[in-house]
């Protein structure tokens, strides 16, 4: 929010009053509202109400994408081509995310790329290995041969499960990180030398994406997690080498990015102001 230009705040688990009255304040000023797990199981956009004076509820109009594996017990009451309504939406984890006004957008983006640079390095974050040392970690797991000796089927198709959404965060993530690269934080970064830099680090994370396409067929046959078709085949040894391998590929991309990352911020374009 500091880099688009906005101030924001974020109620977590309001109560009803609360949320309703931040919800209806926020549209009437003409901001739409951010809620997370409002309608699915991810952000949506909420971007008008009508209030029912007879029952005190509001039903809730906006956008949203619809998956398959949302919580039933969220979806809305109609939603046709991403436009969704929703009387009976308020539950106690919502969060919302509400803009507050408009600021001067930080330039400072040397600070910037040395924050991305060390979010693609830390070895620990919200309580679990991330960063560099997370492509280890798997690939200690994927090679660890203990582990697969196991007749326990349930287990075995935990760590399946567990290698696949590893492979699923890598491929979301780095998708889009390559378009916010490609495009110059979508036309914040005008330095054209800085721009080829970004498009070197676009390609690294694209190529991350598109490879995770042969890791998953290694595991069966595409994006979907089915161990109960595909366990057989994850588990032999010449399969999990061959994820491993995807594995150290990855890990490459991410450590060009670094370098990358670490060049910028380095350069006379930004630290010179």
């Amino acid at each position: 929010m500091d880099f688009a230009g906005y101030t924001y705040r974020l109620l977590q688990e309001p109560s009803e009053d609360e949320a309703r009255k931040a919800i209806q304040e926020s549209i009437d000023g003409d901001r739409p509202v951010l809620a997370y797990q409002l309608v699915n199981n991810d952000w949506c956009l909420v971007g008008g109400y009508d209030s029912d004076r007879d029952t005190g509820r509001d039903t809730l109009f906006g956008c949203c994408v619809s998956e398959s594996w949302d919580d039933p017990h969220r979806k809305p009451d109609t939603l046709e081509d991403g436009v969704f309504s929703k009387t009976h939406w308020f539950h106690n984890e919502l969060k919302i995310c509400l803009v507050t006004g408009k600021k001067t957008p930080r330039k400072d983006y040397a600070e910037l790329f040395h924050y991305l640079k060390a979010n693609l390095q830390q070895p620990d974050h919200m309580l679990g290995i991330s960063g560099l040392p997370a492509f280890d970690a798997c690939k200690s797991v994927l090679l660890d041969d203990d582990r697969y000796d196991s007749t326990d089927q349930a287990r075995l198709a935990e760590l399946y499960r567990s290698v696949h959404a590893f492979i699923g965060v890598l491929a979301e993530s780095r998708c889009f990180a390559a378009f916010a690269f490609w495009a110059g934080f979508f036309g914040r970064i005008i330095d054209e030398a800085t721009l080829a830099r970004m498009k070197e680090i676009g390609s690294s994370f694209m190529d991350t994406h598109n490879q995770c396409w042969g890791a998953w067929a290694a595991m069966g046959h595409d994006h979907r997690c089915q161990p109960e078709l595909y366990l057989h085949q994850f588990v032999t040894r010449e399969t999990r080498e061959k994820l491993a391998g995807y594995v150290d590929l990855f890990k490459a991309n991410d450590e060009k990015a670094i370098y990358v990352l670490e060049d910028i911020y380095a350069g006379s374009a930004f630290n010179s102001g």
